[in-house]
């Protein structure tokens, strides 16, 4: 297909995507509590649809349907298959955990940034480190994400226009600040809902048109009656046994979800906090589905280009938009390229907003300067680009090795852990802190963890995965209980 051809329908999609963050801007009051907020005025509906494709993103898109062919372990005869929705159930515990205990804490409060119950709880200094350890694993995560959809679409598109990957990068930054700088929230949630439609009608297209290819005339009992249709997995020796991938995306939804103020910033746009707990049922139920939908092309996907293992292990990340691409009928392929798209954007979009919430209110503690509001949007969106960049000539120079994104990401668990020892902290006791030893604890916390991580695998040969972050957690939650006091704040 065309290079041309695809940035045409690229572009008639932004073009689309404009016009909605117009309408919604417009439709919304002015002022920053509708950058902040929309107005908490959003049907639950709404926010719960628009929020599948913030938490699934494009690496979700890209890589887990490629993840299904994939070995457990590298050389191993053993594939990955449907073990993802191990994940996605404990997700759903997570989500559980959120909407019966963070979020009427969160509307209790009446905050702005969930990282104030912090600064309630536990004092500024305490507040200033959450919003800090946010503003590190957003980034961080959000560039990579970012990173990961414009690389592909990169080597779709514009390799063969002459573009060169910085100007890729740097135009999709500039195209999302075009839609949500000013319209914030306002504008987010309900570009969220466009995206995420495309994004899901991408899936199911490609589902369809794999069913047809192959043959199959019901593509859900030809999953679970294929080679590719296990979900469980028993063996404790496996990194994918069924009670360890459940409890860590059980912690991932809780730390990833319920304490990031990206995520939490859409649920609190809604009205009271039943419609907040309402919106978490209905996003938990759309993950679900959604993900069974991407594991399910996946073992499509295999099927079609001919089986998985070790020889595509190395290139599961290409090989749903690869085969999209290069095997896939063209209106179709259209269609996976503006789900990619959808995905990445979806995800960036609403990291910049919450980013520039969060700086703002609890850094700066300002939530009223439109002025400041603007040149910080402006400072973490350069920040992206920069990044990007960074990410993208130091893999192409090999100092960053080859995983480089699979590695950063799971970095995670190491910024989002001191998060989860200080909310837990707030929560269980009544206890207050010594303030300027809150960011000692919470610095020392991921590196001791490491240290533990570096211990147990070298002399046990046990190697950390999801739960990296409950024990992440757990350390900076007896640090802070060890440097603490007895008298609580409030």
């Amino acid at each position: 297909m065309s290079a041309w051809v695809i940035l045409l329908c690229i572009a008639g999609y932004f073009v689309v995507l404009q016009l909605v963050a117009w309408w919604a801007t417009r439709r919304g009051k002015s002022g920053m509590r509708s950058f902040f907020l929309a107005g908490q005025n959003v049907p639950w509906y709404i926010v719960a649809f628009g929020m599948v494709g913030s938490s699934l993103s494009g690496v979700s898109f890209i890589s887990v349907p490629g993840d299904v062919g994939a070995p457990v372990v590298a050389g191993s005869h053993v594939l990955r298959q449907g073990g993802y929705m191990q994940v996605v159930l404990g997700y759903a515990a997570g989500y559980a955990v959120i909407a019966l205990l963070l979020i009427p804490l969160y509307y209790r409060y009446g905050l702005t940034s969930i990282y104030g119950y912090i600064g309630e709880r536990l004092g500024p200094t305490a507040r200033k480190t959450a919003s800090m350890l946010f503003v590190v694993s957003r980034t961080l995560g959000a560039v990579l994400r970012l990173y990961l959809a414009v690389g592909v679409l990169q080597w779709m598109v514009f390799d063969s226009l002459g573009v060169p990957f910085v100007v890729t990068g740097a135009f999709t930054v500039v195209f999302i600040a075009s839609y949500t700088g000013q319209g914030g929230m306002q504008a987010v949630v309900w570009t969220d809902v466009l995206q995420t439609a495309v994004m899901i009608f991408a899936l199911a297209a490609s589902v369809a048109y794999l069913s047809l290819a192959l043959g199959v005339s019901n593509p859900v009992a030809h999953y679970f009656s294929g080679p590719y249709g296990k979900v469980f997995f028993w063996d404790p020796a496996l990194p994918n046994f069924f009670p360890k991938q459940f409890l860590g995306g059980m912690f991932l939804a809780i730390v990833m979800t319920g304490l990031d103020q990206d995520m939490m910033q859409k649920n609190l746009t809604c009205r009271t906090a039943r419609e907040s707990q309402w919106n978490i049922a209905g996003y938990s139920a759309a993950v679900i589905l959604v993900s069974a939908l991407l594991v399910m092309l996946g073992g499509l996907l295999y099927e079609y280009a001919g089986g998985g293992g070790a020889a595509v292990a190395a290139q599961a990340d290409q090989i749903f938009p690869r085969t999209a691409l290069e095997r896939f009928a063209p209106a179709v392929a259209v269609w996976v390229v503006l789900g990619l798209v959808a995905a990445a954007y979806n995800s960036a979009d609403g990291s910049l907003t919450a980013l520039t919430t969060s700086f703002m209110v609890d850094v700066l503690e300002n939530d009223s300067d439109v002025g400041l509001k603007n040149r910080i949007y402006i400072g973490f969106s350069a920040m992206f680009v920069g990044l990007m960049a960074g990410l993208y000539y130091g893999a192409r120079s090999g100092f960053l090795g080859e995983n480089v994104v699979t590695m950063a990401l799971g970095w995670a668990g190491y910024t989002y852990g001191p998060l989860l020892g200080l909310f837990a902290y707030g929560m269980f006791t009544r206890r207050a802190v010594r303030d300027p030893l809150v960011p000692v604890v919470c610095v020392s916390s991921p590196l001791l963890t490491y240290l533990l991580h570096y211990a147990l695998e070298k002399g046990l040969e046990y190697r950390m995965g999801y739960e990296t972050v409950v024990v992440n957690g757990l350390v900076t939650f007896v640090g802070l209980w060890l440097t603490g006091k007895k008298q609580a704040r409030v």
